[in-house]
């Protein structure tokens, strides 16, 4: 389906990369995973028609990593507070700047 590209002067799409009049937004080669099937496949396309689905795609992906990042944090932040706590029942002192509290 050749569209009108407004890269290249609103020209129909020659749907090819080369050098000889091909579309500077035309990628070959481009592997895609079907979000039912889970297969993936080859395909060639306009940058432009498929930035809209990579946007998509990768705003779900960040969901999933930015619920991972919260979960490392919480697990982080517990390590530390019973990493302190050991510390303080072993006798050793910490700076009060180190434990949230205010120096005097």
């Amino acid at each position: 389906m050749a569209y009108r590209c407004p890269l290249i002067n609103g020209r129909k799409c020659p749907e090819k990369a080369d050098k000889d009049g091909g579309c500077p937004a035309w990628v070959t080669s481009v592997i895609e995973v079907e979000a039912q099937t889970q297969q993936e496949r080859v395909i060639s396309d306009c940058v432009l028609r498929l930035l809209p689905r990579w946007l998509l795609q990768s705003f779900g992906q960040s969901e999933g990593v930015r619920a991972e990042m919260s979960a490392m944090r919480g697990a982080v932040a517990t390590a530390v507070e019973m990493g302190a706590q050991k510390a303080i029942e072993a006798g050793y002192e910490i700076p009060p700047k180190l434990i949230g509290g205010v120096e005097k």
